[in-house]
């Protein structure tokens, strides 16, 4: 048998060799991104739901003078928010001064701190409104967290 022009054949692995070696790398890369480590949301989540708290009761006319129940049940309308999600991901809490209004999640604001040595409690944000009602002026203090995560590391 004569082996005269069979260089060429040997010549095409290492071009085979390179994309093989270039495909497992990207491969592998796509699988690391997709089950690596959690996205953690919860500051954004807790600013956005800040934020929306705070435009809902400079815009409506929430009345605060209202039972626990009564304003709870106004606030959720007239501030547009699911109940459902907010009780499961989210942590409320707003005071009239030194009054507790709506408290929503167990627990208190101590759960906000301990969010700096564990990532299973929630990361809070803190905002305060002074509102003009009428010739009052009321000082609306808030909380808000989130201890929702995108999704759970595959162990």
């Amino acid at each position: 048998m004569r082996k005269k022009a069979q260089g060429g054949d040997m010549m095409m692995i290492i071009t085979f060799t390179f994309i093989v070696v270039v495909m497992g790398t990207l491969l592998a890369i796509g699988v690391g991104m997709f089950f690596g480590s959690e996205y953690d949301f919860r500051e954004v989540d807790a600013n956005i739901l800040l934020y929306k708290i705070e435009k809902c009761i400079a815009n409506e006319n929430i009345d605060f003078s209202l039972s626990e129940k009564e304003f709870e049940k106004e606030f959720f309308e007239k501030c547009e928010l699911n109940k459902n999600s907010t009780e499961k991901n989210f942590l409320v809490f707003i005071s009239l001064g030194e009054d507790d209004k709506l408290k929503y999640k167990t627990g208190d604001e101590k759960l906000c701190a301990l969010s700096e040595r564990n990532e299973d409690f929630p990361l809070c944000k803190t905002g305060k409104i002074v509102k003009n009602v009428g010739e009052e002026q009321l000082t609306i203090n808030l909380i808000t967290g989130s201890d929702q995560k995108t999704r759970k590391k595959l162990t």
